[in-house]
């Protein structure tokens, strides 16, 4: 799978910065949520295993962690 030049632990950081609250970890992926979306959770791959060896995210996690943070800010403008 193609990289996307940003690590996990690039892509967690964002999701922090925008306040989303890490709910749990399954398997190697972590879960985040925030609360202008309830219920709505994003697994991220677990960057101690990916970013700690040097690499980086694939495409696939870095557009699903930008839909995501595009959708929270939709839901914060409707409140």
């Amino acid at each position: 799978m193609p990289s996307s030049g940003t690590t996990t632990g690039e892509l967690i950081r964002k999701l922090l910065d925008a306040k989303c609250q890490h709910t749990g970890s399954k398997g190697s992926h972590r879960y985040f949520e925030h609360a202008a979306l309830p219920g709505e959770k994003i697994p991220v791959p677990h960057a101690a295993q990916l970013s700690a060896k040097g690499k980086d995210a694939s495409y696939i996690v870095e557009i699903n962690v930008k839909k995501f943070l595009k959708k929270i800010e939709k839901a914060k403008k409707k409140v």
